[in-house]
Parts: structure tokens; C-alpha cells; sequence
């Protein structure tokens, strides 16, 4: 599973559940997760040690953009990080990532890491999330840009220091 292996490389994580569905889908991140047996980690390398001492389950969202409206899924991207919006709701964001122009790969994937202290954590974001009127706004901004294809979503926990 490529999504795996890009993760496993970044982060040195295991998948727990994954779903796939258009952008314009409706989501149900409980049905997701019901499986879903998080642990507490500890910080790592790519990982600051604060995110990590309170973080049991990372949200992952692997993007299929338009190669030709990256600009905009970067303004899409900055609204949620440098706008508060994530935080704001509840989560701890790790970061967006974009495709890295001139050293090969896809030139249209790109994802975004979200911590959660818990199920309960990520179920009471969902829920600020849909409410917030600027998270609305950003997510109507890339409907209408249509720099967003396709979003993959998946749970994770991190392997290591468990129970620390």
C-alpha cells in the first residue's frame, strides 16, 4: 500500500484503518475508526516531544490535487495551519505537505498530519470543525479552485515508547 509506505518513511507509523473517497463525499470518521486501539507514544525524530507526550492517534489525509492548482491548495493548506483553524478546533497539526518540484515523484499528492489525544479528541474536532465559519470558508475556497481531486483518509499510531 503506497500511502503505508510514504508514512512508515516520514514518521515510522503503522495504519490502523483506512477509507478512500472523493472530496465531495460525505465523511463518517466514527465508522473509521471503530477499531481503532490507540497508545500514547513518545516523541521521535520527526516529531516534536510535546505533540508526541500527548498524541495517540494521527489523522492522515493523503490529497490527489491538481498539478496545475498547487498554488491554490497551498493557500488552501496555509488557511488551515497559519489561520489557527486546526488548533482552534482541537487538533494538533504535524503539517501539510506538498510535492517538492525537480526531485521526481508525484507531482500531484500531497497530505497533512493531525494529532488526537483520543477518538473522543477527534470526534469533538469533527464537531467544532463543521461549525467553524472559517473552516466552511476554506473548504468552500477549494471546491470552488478545484485544486482538490480526491482525499484519502487514514488513522494511525505511532509504534514505540508506549505506555511512557
Amino acid at each position: 500500500m503506497r500511502l503505508t509506505i510514504i508514512v512508515k518513511t516520514v514518521l515510522g507509523t503503522a495504519l490502523i484503518a483506512t477509507s478512500s473517497l472523493k472530496a465531495t463525499e460525505p465523511r463518517d470518521p466514527a465508522a473509521a475508526l471503530k477499531e481503532v486501539t490507540p497508545s500514547i507514544s513518545g516523541g521521535g525524530i520527526n516529531e516534536p516531544k510535546a505533540l508526541a507526550n500527548r498524541t495517540a492517534i494521527y489523522h492522515c489525509i493523503r490529497y490527489t490535487i491538481d498539478p496545475q492548482k498547487v498554488a491554490d491548495f497551498e493557500i488552501y493548506a496555509r488557511r488551515w495551519m497559519e489561520g489557527g483553524i486546526i488548533k482552534r478546533c482541537g487538533g494538533e497539526p504535524l503539517g501539510y505537505f506538498l510535492p517538492k518540484k525537480g526531485y521526481g515523484g508525484a507531482d500531484n499528492l500531497a497530505m497533512t498530519l493531525i494529532g488526537f489525544e483520543s477518538l473522543a479528541a477527534y470526534e469533538e474536532y469533527r464537531k467544532k470543525l463543521v461549525a467553524d465559519p472559517e473552516a466552511k470558508e476554506n473548504v468552500e475556497f477549494a471546491r470552488k479552485s478545484g485544486c482538490i481531486l480526491t482525499e484519502d483518509r487514514s488513522y494511525f499510531y505511532r509504534v514505540g515508547d508506549e505506555g511512557k
